[in-house]
């Protein structure tokens, strides 16, 4: 059996690719809030906006979100946990050992993780006292009246603030420095990097890999002057940003600047910038092509990426978004289009005879990659949409299913709420009001017709009479 439609609307909808195929149905009760549909790979049921829930049949994990991004919650086979707005987090992991790993952060001022191995267990209550690992970045962290003390350590480098972030002490893998910030400060490594500053940030003195003939140099002065030196490039900027220039070797460019970032021209090679900010911009970097009229007004960009040719056209950033996608092995292929105009409407066309539109979007263009919103709040705004699978295989729906029209091959079905529908196939043809109040069904060989849920056959060529049948 092909497509289907149930439609009890408000009450209750449902619809199909086919009865064998529940992975592709979608239901939905009490018009869009309650659901059961597909979400991507995964499947999903809940109560928009309060709940949604997802889970996938081939790893058994499973997510689920109220009010997202307030409250979410993550499960596996291994694993546990949840947090509010990623404020507070708790998080539980089962090793191997079959022990447990348990987290609890409530973001900024207390750290808790308990685990079988006493190294990798931590306590940390802000500003109080604490050592935590893995944490801001830092592989061990301690402090104690923070901001009065603290230890940061990141790749055997140890950092001892007395307080931050005024006084520093640096010590470790050959690295040493002391910083009274924002006076005066220094950090080095033998043959790797020395670093100063005077009254940051304004005057500083920065050196790296100087293990080579010409290190790499960063002086300011500023805001008088500014110099960035390679052996590669050289850069100087005077009364920064207004104005500069930049000499390059490798990649081969020179660029010039006034009144920077706002007058840029750059040339050379697989680089071309035209900047006179915000009337008008172009460049071409590593084979993209950039172009901004009245920014953020208009904005073209132009690139190709695995054998397609793609083009994105943006109208102040968001208000109009299309991409278009084009293939470079196969000129002759339809291209692939996106469509996003905020808030009416969001299309999709794979130019191979898939398509998709929906009337009233204002989520898809900020969060094109997230399942869950698209899931959670999409279809609350989804006045009308449009599923084509193929040129002969077309869904519409209207007013959250209220009227539906879905037509394939030689089949086709109309639904006007729980009112009116009109079912045809290749074998029989139905039109019913009010769900079975009164029907009509033909055959090639048989006509009924039915009052109050009750159908008996009329007068055909090739039927005969029969008793009223259900």
């Amino acid at each position: 059996m092909g497509a289907y439609t149930v439609n009890y609307w408000p009450l209750y909808t449902e619809e199909g690719a086919s009865l064998s195929t529940a992975e592709e149905t979608r239901k939905n009760w009490v018009i869009p809030l309650f659901f059961k549909e597909p979400a991507g790979k995964e499947s999903s049921y809940g109560f928009r906006p309060l709940y949604t829930h997802f889970e996938d049949s081939e790893t058994g994990s499973s997510h689920g979100h109220f009010l997202y991004p307030l409250i979410n919650f993550h499960k596996s086979d291994d694993t546990f946990d949840w947090d509010i707005f990623k404020l507070i987090q708790f998080n539980q992991l089962s090793e191997e050992n079959a022990s447990e790993v348990t987290e609890f952060n409530l973001f900024p001022f207390l750290f808790y993780r308990k685990s079988p191995d006493p190294e990798t267990s931590h306590l940390g209550v802000l500003p109080l006292l604490g050592k935590v690992h893995n944490k801001f970045g830092q592989d061990h962290l301690s402090w104690g009246l923070f901001p009065l003390y603290g230890k940061f350590e990141r790749n055997n480098v140890t950092t001892i603030t007395l307080p931050w972030p005024f006084i520093k002490i640096l010590k470790g893998e050959g690295n040493s420095g002391f910083e009274f910030w924002p006076l005066w400060g220094q950090r080095q490594k033998e043959n790797t990097y020395r670093n100063r500053f005077f009254i940051w940030p304004f005057i500083h003195h920065k050196q790296k890999n100087l293990w080579k003939e010409i290190p790499d140099e960063d002086i300011a002065f500023l805001p008088f002057y500014h110099l960035s030196r390679s052996e590669n490039a050289l850069s100087k900027s005077y009364f920064w940003p207004f104005f500069g220039f930049t000499d390059s070797k490798a990649p081969r460019y020179y660029e010039t600047r006034y009144f920077g970032p706002f007058f840029v021209q750059s040339r050379g090679d697989d680089r071309y910038v035209n900047r006179w900010a915000p009337f008008y911009t172009h460049s071409i970097r590593k084979g993209v092509d950039k172009t901004w009229y009245m920014w953020p007004i208009f904005r073209q960009q132009i690139w190709d990426a695995d054998n397609v040719h793609q083009t994105k056209t943006q109208l102040a950033i968001f208000l109009y978004w299309n991409l278009k996608q084009e293939s470079l092995t196969n000129p002759n292929a339809a291209p692939a289009v996106k469509k996003h105009v905020w808030p009416l409407f969001s299309s999709w066309d794979n130019g191979n005879g898939s398509k998709q539109f929906q009337l009233f979007s204002p989520f898809e263009i900020f969060f094109q990659q997230n399942q869950i919103v698209r899931t959670t709040y999409s279809p609350l705004f989804a006045f009308y949409r449009k599923n084509q699978r193929s040129p002969k295989n077309v869904r519409h729906n209207f007013l959250f299913n209220l009227i539906s029209y879905h037509r394939e091959e030689d089949e086709m079905d109309f639904d006007f709420g729980p009112f009116l529908s009109i079912n045809r196939t290749k074998t029989e043809r139905v039109f019913e009001i009010g769900k079975g109040l009164f029907s009509l069904r033909k055959t090639p060989t048989e006509r009924k017709v039915g009052f109050f849920w009750l159908r008996k056959p009329s007068s055909s060529p090739n039927s005969t009479p029969r008793e009223n049948s259900l």
